[in-house]
């Protein structure tokens, strides 16, 4: 009798080794809304983010990464969302990380921390390391990631193309950005210069070069010209145009006028949506195209 109860003991513990086993192979749930905890390495190892994710039910070993970045409202359930059923029609896996007020405030978010000369302190680097552990969690052979942002994102993701030149980022898509850092050297009494333009010393020439040579899609709602509380009201920001509309116009116009100066290629692209405003579900319906034609 004691045998058999010994016996028993030890299936239990055996079952659960390997239900343990099997839970690790498998680091994502595939199927359904769900989210983990991610702690970032180095200076953010204080500052975990939530980062709610979707993987489609065949997604396998070859499945396309896209992480999702959400806007002022800080909220990753939406961008999760606004991607499942692209997720789902393309068999990939969908990563919205929360950056939450506290630990991140805006110069962390919006700016990525930029305006710290040393990278180790950029947001920028959160993503990065994101993608290199499910890259290797869940076991999938995907060697670059797609890039979205929206509004608040959009800011994230045009200066995280500008500013990190070793990124894994296929093609980066930054859509109605309430203000911009130009991509033009700009330094006066009337400006503060860097972040709002670029700067020499943090983002010389040849640097410029190399992030003007990333897929990037500035993709801006024909509709997006309202005034609204969250657009940024600074006055370098106002100088960049009256709505968001207008300054993602600027922004790209002065991409390529720089592009122009430096001899070289511009790699971004300005795509503008009819009908749409200050609309993650409007840009993110475009974005499911640009996206779907790199997965396949």
């Amino acid at each position: 009798m004691k045998f058999s109860v010994w016996v028993w003991r030890a299936a239990v513990v055996i079952a659960g080794l390997l239900a343990g086993g099997a839970q690790a192979q498998d680091a994502l749930v595939a199927g359904q809304d769900a989210v983990f905890t991610f702690t970032p390495s180095g200076y953010f190892s204080n500052k975990p983010v939530q980062v709610y994710y979707y993987k489609a039910p065949q997604a396998g070993p070859d499945a396309k990464v896209l992480i999702a970045i959400h806007g002022a409202e800080r909220d990753a359930t939406i961008q999760r969302s606004n991607w499942q059923s692209w997720a789902q029609k393309n068999n990939a896996v969908v990563l919205a990380p929360q950056f939450d007020k506290g630990p991140y405030p805006d110069r962390l978010f919006q700016w990525g921390g930029m305006e710290d000369s040393d990278p180790q302190y950029w947001t920028f680097q959160i993503v990065e390391q994101l993608f290199q552990k499910v890259r290797r969690d869940a076991h999938l052979n995907a060697e670059r990631y797609f890039l979205f942002g929206h509004s608040a994102g959009g800011q994230f993701v045009h200066r995280f193309t500008l500013m990190m030149n070793e990124s894994h980022v296929a093609v980066a898509v930054a859509a109605n950005a309430g203000s911009y850092t130009m991509p033009t050297y700009q330094d006066s009494f009337f400006s503060r210069g860097f972040p709002w333009f670029a700067s020499e010393k943090r983002l010389p020439p040849s640097q410029l070069v190399q992030a003007f040579s990333h897929k990037m899609v500035v993709m801006l709602g024909e509709e997006d010209t309202k005034s609204d509380s969250m657009l940024p009201k600074e006055p370098e920001a106002m100088a960049q145009g009256e709505h968001r509309f207008a300054r993602g116009q600027n922004f790209y116009k002065t991409a390529l006028e720089q592009a122009q100066r430096l001899h070289v290629d511009l790699a971004w692209t300005l795509q503008t949506v009819p009908g749409v405003g200050h609309s993650p579900k409007g840009t993110t319906k475009q974005a499911e195209k640009i996206f779907t034609n790199f997965a396949n």
